[in-house]
């Protein structure tokens, strides 16, 4: 015999000797959408990119939105002494991360944000990112590459940097629609 209920939740089978039950919805979680806190499906993707994102920092850009991540993600000049670096796209800025053997922590090896990019340009499954460099990185601490010998933060062509990141082919192209529909 059977019971249950229409419209979702868990279904009881029972027989003579076991009672088992069976999930008949996808599984929810409480998320903040909207400055609201509402009971929302788990999406499996989606949430594991925003608990990625949730360990970068100590958490400091999930408040920017998560929109895509991936794995096999390659810095030109790193890219034979390296191990794959996994990529976080969020409303903001693209963040390259390199997770440690403690799956809760990820360092950020690399980072620009949407406002400081001057230039994208793809070549087969690269990127080449021009960006003005900022004056304060991610840790809070100086870019020393960009304060001149007065102490002030120069504004010049010193501060054009260039970065080349090699993806996956069946992640470049979901990357690639994600940030024009973002800029």
């Amino acid at each position: 015999a059977s019971s249950g209920r229409k419209g979702g939740g868990s279904h009881i089978l029972k027989d003579s000797e076991s009672t088992e039950a069976a999930r008949l919805r996808a599984p929810r979680l409480f998320a903040n959408q909207d400055g609201q806190d509402l009971l929302v499906e788990y999406v499996e993707g989606d949430n594991a990119g925003k608990a990625l994102l949730s360990r970068v920092s100590m958490g400091i850009y999930l408040g920017e939105g998560y929109v895509y991540h991936g794995e096999g993600a390659y810095l030109q000049e790193e890219r034979e002494n390296s191990d794959a670096l996994i990529f976080i796209l969020t409303t903001a800025r693209l963040l390259l991360l390199q997770t440690s053997q403690n799956l809760n922590f990820s360092s950020i090896q690399w980072e620009v944000s949407f406002d400081q990019i001057l230039s994208l340009t793809r070549d087969k499954n690269a990127i080449e990112c021009w960006y003005l460099s900022k004056e304060v990185g991610a840790d809070g601490k100086k870019n020393e590459t960009n304060i001149g010998a007065t102490g002030k933060r120069s504004d010049g062509l010193s501060d054009i940097q260039s970065k080349v990141v090699h993806f996956p082919t069946n992640s470049i192209e979901k990357l690639m629609r994600e940030v024009s529909q973002l800029r």
